[in-house]
């Protein structure tokens, strides 16, 4: 990768009802990076790209539910 990690800090925010809340934080991305948070019901989720070094390029971002989430 010629420039290699280009984003510096973000922010993942979800949508619950009408208000948007972040749900987690992190300072890189990169190939196969795993955040687990806390479970939420969401209609929509957003990521900030908050600081890079070049212009920043995400191809995929991938929402899972894991075996060991519970909803109430």
């Amino acid at each position: 990768i010629e420039l290699g990690q280009r984003i510096l800090k973000f922010s993942i925010d979800a949508l619950e009802g009408a208000e948007w809340k972040t749900i987690a934080e992190g300072t890189s991305v990169g190939w196969k990076r795993i955040l687990k948070i806390d479970p939420v019901t969401a209609g929509k989720v957003r990521l900030n790209v908050l600081e890079s070094k070049a212009c920043p390029t995400v191809s995929t971002l991938s929402l899972y539910a894991s075996p060991e989430a519970q909803m109430d």
